[in-house]
């Protein structure tokens, strides 16, 4: 049985995400503050960490940088909050949160990404990473200067609200602008948005040397619904055939 931990100062919130994730069938553990937090992922490991922002004495943000102190937590992290400010996704991604979510929350798309996280861990610590596509990466020049168009040996290993995840034997520096070229975008149904590099990373993996988060930049809201249409509708097929 799969383990998510959530992490959350509010009871209400604690209450709706483990009765949601008992029904899924997981394991959940919830924990009223970060501080709780570490002190049980010493010694009880998770598939999953659901992490809300705004708590008191440590904050999320306090919490991932906690997390990557600790050489033995390698779960994916799920940032489930109030916050919906730029700078705040940004900076959960830069801190190596995976998906952000901000409350109030629908409960399908929440159990959609908690299985998408969770999937994509598993299938990568197993097997290496999901093929999905292969990709052209297109930089975005200054006012003065043309775009060059590179192209890059990669793959869109997973897609989320805040942007993708894409895994490379070319290390990207963090805050480039750049812009995919990949069917990824006429599966979900729009055009290639800009995206700007927030992580890159060192794996252990055979075919690929990087892992590298980019977020999305300057979507809209019908962009965003097509997005999350998408992946809950991926989660679902992938349910139907398990």
């Amino acid at each position: 049985m799969k383990r998510v931990m959530v992490v959350d100062d509010d009871n209400d919130i604690l209450k709706f995400c483990d009765t949601l994730l008992a029904a899924r069938g997981y394991e959940s553990v919830t924990c009223s503050s970060a501080l709780r937090a570490i002190e049980l992922l010493r010694s009880h490991p998770v598939d999953l960490i659901v992490v809300d922002i705004v708590m008191p004495i440590m904050d999320g943000f306090d919490l991932l940088k906690e997390l990557k102190r600790m050489p033995q937590f390698r779960a994916p992290i799920l940032v489930l909050t109030g916050r919906n400010a730029t700078e705040d996704v940004r900076r959960a991604i830069s801190l190596g949160a995976l998906d952000y979510m901000i409350k109030p929350f629908d409960k399908d798309v929440f159990l959609a990404k908690v299985e998408s996280l969770i999937g994509r861990a598993s299938r990568s610590s197993l097997h290496g990473p999901e093929a999905t596509h292969h990709s052209e990466v297109q930089f975005a020049g200054g006012s003065t200067h043309a775009a060059a168009s590179v192209i890059i040996p990669c793959i869109v290993s997973s897609v989320s609200e805040v942007g993708l995840v894409l895994r490379s034997k070319t290390y990207l520096d963090r805050n480039l602008k750049i812009k995919i070229q990949s069917p990824v975008f006429s599966e979900i149904g729009i055009e290639p948005p800009f995206l700007r590099t927030s992580l890159c990373r060192s794996i252990n993996d055979a075919e690929y040397d990087y892992e590298i988060a980019v977020s999305f930049i300057g979507l809209d809201e019908i962009a965003m619904r097509k997005i999350r249409r998408w992946i809950t509708a991926r989660a679902i097929a992938k349910r139907k055939i398990a």
